[in-house]
């Protein structure tokens, strides 16, 4: 586990398999069970940030099975959703139709995943799906799968996770330079954010609004929101957002002067 949270996922995965041959000899077939599912964990921990997963990966469907035969349905959820993905993006890469939920393991990853009730992974599979689409230029295929994040959260009180939804389809629109739908979206991410008094996630909004206005060549509207983002990082002494710092807000304004 330590491998794993310090990044080094080889080493990780070596430690598994030297472990995996002890235990054998063992014949302890709990713990065998235990080191298949940590070997999932380990193998798809990429996974936990939407944006990134690893290229490389070939997922052992003997995993799979392990995981469904000792009824471990979350690590199972799990595999399923992400454990192919590469496989996905191959598919969508070649064929500009092709949906990312139609997929056999991503029906059975999100089947089990409701039954447990499992919000969390539900959710990060969408999003997942929604980047893998925008990475491959299907407009429409974003926009349906954070619709789908949408509709989970509804009768929620998760208005943080609502304006990171916001957040990407509007960027998704500004990619696909549909600059009004973003605005639109970006205002709703506004109008929560303000409701919440998240200074951080306020700023971040109007910065997302800047660089839509920036994209359109509404340069007078970037100016104006530039200049509110650096008045109220200097009113909260702050130094940069998680999007940029001062060095690129500045660097916006000179583009729009």
């Amino acid at each position: 586990m330590i491998y794993m949270v310090v990044g080094q996922k080889q080493q990780a995965l070596a430690v598994i398999e030297s472990t995996r041959s002890l235990v054998r000899t063992m014949g302890d077939e709990d713990k065998l069970v235990r080191l298949d599912m940590l070997n999932i964990v380990v193998l798809l921990n990429d996974c936990q940030d939407s944006f990134h997963w690893d290229k490389n990966l070939e997922f052992p469907y003997a995993l799979i099975e392990s995981a469904e035969r000792y009824n471990q349905k979350n690590h199972l959820a799990y595999a399923e959703l992400f454990g192919y993905m590469n496989e996905e993006i191959i598919k969508i890469q070649n064929n500009k139709d092709y949906q990312l939920d139609q997929s056999k393991h991503f029906i059975r990853g999100m089947e089990t995943a409701r039954e447990i009730d499992n919000i969390e992974l539900q959710m990060l599979a969408w999003q997942v799906n929604a980047t893998a689409a925008s990475s491959s230029g299907q407009f429409e295929g974003v926009i349906r799968y954070y619709s789908k994040c949408m509709e989970l959260m509804e009768g929620l009180d998760r208005p943080w996770d609502e304006v990171h939804i916001y957040n990407g389809s509007g960027y998704n629109c500004i990619i696909h330079e549909h600059y009004d739908m973003a605005n639109d979206y970006f205002l709703k991410a506004l109008d929560i954010s303000v409701q919440l008094e998240d200074t951080a996630m306020l700023i971040e909004v109007i910065y997302n609004m800047a660089v839509n206005c920036l994209s359109a060549g509404a340069y007078q509207l970037v100016i104006d929101y530039i200049t509110v983002i650096l008045r109220m990082m200097t009113i909260e002494k702050i130094e940069r957002i998680r999007l940029c710092n001062r060095s690129k807000l500045y660097g916006m304004l000179i583009v729009a002067y």
